[in-house]
Order: C-alpha cells, then sequence, then structure tokens
C-alpha cells in the first residue's frame, strides 16, 4: 500500500493491503520508505515496544549493506503547536536511530530530522488521516 510515493509495511495481519509480513526493507536511493508500525506513546518520543520488530528489518538491511547511509525523517499530525511537534518529530527521529545505534550501527550513517506536521500524507482532518501523518521514514541518502 502506497500513498504519495511513499511505500508502507504495517505487520499486521489483516485486509488493508498493507503487507502483512515484514519483508525485507529496500531503501532506494533518494526515495522515501514510511515503516507502518514504528509507534510513540501520544506526545512522547520512547518507542513503543511492539516498533522492534519493523526496526530490526531496518537494521538488518543496514547491516548488510554497510555502504548504505540514511537520513530518518520524523513527522507528526497537526495536533497542537508547530513547534512543539518539530521538536517531538526531532525527538523520535533521533529515539529510532539510537535504538540502531544500539543494535551495531555507525551513527556517522544516519542523520535524524524532525519535520513535525510540515510534510502530510494524508488530511489531518480525520483521526486515520492523522494517524498516516505520524510517521517516520527512511530516506537513503548514499
Amino acid at each position: 500500500h502506497s500513498r504519495k510515493g511513499v511505500q508502507y509495511i504495517d505487520g499486521f495481519q489483516d485486509e488493508d493491503g498493507c503487507p502483512d509480513e515484514k519483508p525485507e526493507i529496500v531503501l532506494e536511493v533518494k526515495k522515501p520508505i514510511a515503516l507502518d508500525g514504528i509507534y510513540f506513546r501520544s506526545g512522547s518520543a520512547e518507542l513503543d515496544p511492539n516498533s522492534e520488530s519493523i526496526l530490526d528489518k531496518v537494521f538488518e538491511t543496514l547491516n548488510d549493506n554497510p555502504d548504505i547511509e540514511v537520513e530518518i525523517h520524523g513527522h507528526t499530525d497537526n495536533t497542537g503547536g508547530a513547534d512543539l511537534n518539530r521538536r517531538l518529530s526531532q525527538k523520535r527521529a533521533e529515539s529510532v536511530k539510537a535504538y540502531l545505534v544500539d543494535k551495531g550501527i555507525s551513527a556517522t550513517r544516519m542523520t535524524a530530522k524532525g519535520f513535525g506536521p510540515d510534510r502530510p500524507i494524508a488530511p489531518n482532518d480525520t483521526p486515520a488521516g492523522r494517524a498516516k501523518n505520524r510517521r517516520i521514514e527512511f530516506y537513503r541518502i548514499k
């Protein structure tokens, strides 16, 4: 399932059109990939433990391809102030980076960036749209 050129993987057995299995993560240069299933508690940058299985797939891809460098983009919906959301999205991207560093990926291969509510991929006028906008994207730069 994709929207506006962003691929989604959700890891849930259902009929939403997103792959249910966590396939090998393929990072193409300059093409963002959003990973559904990377969740945070509301207003928090602490990773939900259920996110780890998807991040472990990212780890495997980065570990198997030591030449790959990525930007980790954090995004929020438009609920709350834009400045607060930019800081929160930055902290969330940094949490994902820290998880991958803890697993053994060099911090020099990853850059964390927070965009707050500035790059929505869905309308923010429904709960489902806001949920899609609260996301982490990986963007391969090398």
